[in-house]
């Protein structure tokens, strides 16, 4: 059994003895401590993660979509092809988070930070984009962007 604390005081048991490829969608994980975690391939379907501490875990491969992730941390995370589709991401942080191949679709970015992360071949088509933080972003010629957007002029970098 495994249990992850919550700032709210609140601790979500998971029944086994990893969280690869665990599904946790719908569940109430709001404020939860899963830094420096281990996440590949987990099921965060529908999850409110509101103000969740995600720093430092590998999201290689984890579902995002319609997850609550409002002012969540996920500096340095690696979420290399995770799915975001219609996640609430508003003023989340990615500080330097690989977020490379990722599919943002429909997401809200309003407010969030995305500074020195990877955005290489990710889809970026994304609601509020003009709202969030790209200084130092990296992207590629494959990164997909709504329509009318500069990210040079948002400040992020060209990178292949």
């Amino acid at each position: 059994m495994i249990k992850i604390e919550c700032l709210t005081g609140e601790t979500v048991e998971y029944p086994g003895d990893t969280l690869v490829g665990a599904d946790l969608s719908g569940r109430d994980l709001h404020r939860a401590i899963l830094m420096n975690q281990e996440l590949t391939s987990c099921d965060f379907r529908g999850c409110d993660l509101r103000g969740a501490l995600l720093n430092e875990s590998n999201l290689t491969d984890a579902s995002f979509v319609d997850a609550k992730l409002m002012t969540a941390v996920l500096d340095g995370c690696c979420l290399a092809s995770a799915d975001f589709s219609r996640a609430g991401l508003n003023s989340a942080r990615l500080l330097r988070a690989n977020l490379r191949g990722s599919v943002l679709l429909d997401s809200d970015v309003g407010g969030a930070n995305f500074e020195g992360a990877d955005l290489r071949d990710a889809d970026m088509r994304v609601d509020r984009l003009s709202l969030a933080s790209l200084d130092g972003a990296r992207y590629s010629d494959a990164t997909q962007w709504p329509e009318g957007f500069d990210p040079v002029a948002a400040g992020a970098v060209h990178d292949g």
